[in-house]
């Protein structure tokens, strides 16, 4: 249920992560329905368990490093790489 539901999200262009321990979702204001609002509450901590065990590897970045903070990532120019 909660897979199809991130599919589902997916496929309207709506992504969700975890930021500070909270479930965050991000889209397009037309996408984002009464009844997404509502299955988003409904489901949150299924949601928030799903997320965390399927977490993607994030994407490393040029001349950047990553630097977690909580459970959320930064990006920070890297000193080391020659200009």
């Amino acid at each position: 249920m909660v897979k199809q539901l991130v599919q589902d999200l997916s496929a309207k262009n709506i992504k969700l992560k975890i930021s500070c321990g909270e479930l965050i979702y991000e889209g397009p204001k037309s996408s984002i329905t009464k009844e997404i609002l509502q299955s988003l509450r409904d489901n949150k901590s299924s949601l928030l368990e799903y997320l965390k065990r399927n977490k993607t590897v994030p994407p490393s970045i040029p001349g950047l490093i990553m630097k977690p903070y909580g459970e959320s990532l930064f990006y920070f120019p890297d000193p080391n790489r020659n200009q």
